[in-house]
């Protein structure tokens, strides 16, 4: 993984966010990721879309 984006509905998740990214993703293989607040997403009980790139090798 190297790039994450998160669209949240509320930056106060974030919090409760790196929590349960530092328990899939080790402190030394942290991409680079952006936060953005939106105003709402596509369902109103969704609170967060995550966007995320990875590279494979061939």
């Amino acid at each position: 993984m190297v790039k994450l984006t998160y669209y949240v509905t509320d930056m106060a998740h974030m919090p409760a966010i790196r929590t349960a990214r530092a328990g899939h993703i080790p402190d030394d293989r942290l991409p680079a990721a952006s936060a953005v607040q939106v105003a709402a997403l596509v369902r109103p009980e969704f609170l967060m879309e995550i966007e995320a790139f990875a590279v494979i090798a061939e």
